[in-house]
């Protein structure tokens, strides 16, 4: 949300990007998105249950549509209940 305000603004992508970068499991979330292009079944194998399972599944929605993203989109689902991600946490 804080990139899209950014760039409301009027700042440059390279601008955003060093204001407010990529975490880990986006940078790899946008990895396998050129994976899932080339409808690559093996890009939606999960390596690690703790990754932020919620992230993957936003960033996977820019993905082409393919077969590959929809299944990697329904394991990262299952993979984001399983996990416990998903439950309300104590404040």
């Amino acid at each position: 949300m804080r990139r899209k305000i950014l760039k409301l603004q009027g700042m440059t992508r390279a601008d955003i990007q060093v204001i407010c970068p990529y975490e880990p499991d986006e940078m790899d979330a946008r990895n396998i998105v050129k994976l899932l292009n080339e409808n690559d079944m093996k890009a939606a194998i999960i390596r690690d249950i703790n990754q932020d399972h919620m992230t993957y599944l936003v960033v996977f929605q820019s993905a082409m549509d393919t077969e590959a993203k929809q299944i990697a989109i329904e394991m990262r689902k299952q993979a984001y209940i399983q996990s416990g991600q998903g439950q309300a946490k104590d404040v």
